[in-house]
């Protein structure tokens, strides 16, 4: 069995490609099924929706790399991390440490520091768990100095005095 590959380079039989093992990283296959999947899959679906007067299937995941990669740069940073839970590709996409410093930047820029190792995917989860319990509170302290009963036990203690 021979591979076709899509790079420049030699063809290698299945028994050359076994032998490299488990040296490929995740990424690596992402890369190579973005580009299957970009240059050949999404292009034969049209032309062949496009020759048969077939209606194209609307779908996010069919769009191009680089243009999933503009809208999420274009949401708010939890809708990003939600997205991230709809399929590997989206996690892939949504763990660009790239994509974060842009969130980082865009919500929370009094984090962006000097640092270069810095995982901006942390950072802004930090930001986000930090601002969400500050709004908790907020919310609990305007219920409290709200709620009937605190307000009928201030003015019992007005009256008494």
């Amino acid at each position: 069995m021979q591979f076709i590959s899509l790079t420049p380079g030699p063809t290698r039989t299945f028994a050359e490609i076994d032998t490299f093992g488990p040296i490929y990283s995740y990424r690596d296959v992402f890369t190579f099924w973005k580009m299957v999947k970009d240059g050949l899959s999404i292009p034969l679906l049209t032309c062949l929706c496009e020759k048969y007067g077939l209606e194209l299937p609307p779908c996010l995941m069919q769009l191009p790399t680089e243009l999933k990669m503009k809208i999420l740069e274009l949401v708010p940073g939890d809708s990003v991390a939600k997205m991230a839970c709809v399929c590997a590709e989206m996690r892939c996409l949504a763990s660009d440490d790239g994509l974060w410093k842009h969130k980082c930047l865009e919500e929370a820029n009094h984090l962006v520091v000097n640092r270069s190792s810095v995982s901006w995917k942390a950072e802004f989860a930090a930001f986000w768990k930090q601002r969400q319990k500050v709004r908790s509170d907020m919310e609990i302290s305007r219920r409290s100095v709200t709620s009937p009963g605190i307000i009928a036990q201030f003015r019992r203690q007005r009256r008494q005095r």
